[in-house]
């Protein structure tokens, strides 16, 4: 989400958003799913370079090359409905 918040244009909204959905709907890790997450990887560092764009998300949380997240963050889901 803090890649889209923090898109410049509507099209680097629209790389971001198009990349996004191609790892949520992928129901497995083919090439189409590799590369967008590479894009998204690629995308994140960009923007945890940057100085003016800082997020705090990001900063916690990692994605392997095999797709595996690791997160320093403590969720709370006992409130979920």
């Amino acid at each position: 989400m803090a890649l889209l918040v923090n898109s410049n244009t509507l099209d680097e909204m629209v790389i971001v958003w198009r990349n996004i959905c191609i790892v949520l709907t992928s129901p497995n890790r083919n090439d189409h799913f590799k590369i967008s997450l590479s894009t998204l990887a690629k995308l994140a560092e960009e923007m945890n370079g940057d100085p003016d764009k800082t997020n705090f998300v990001l900063k916690n949380v990692s994605v392997t090359p095999q797709g595996q997240v690791t997160s320093a963050l403590e969720m709370d889901v006992s409130n979920r409905s």
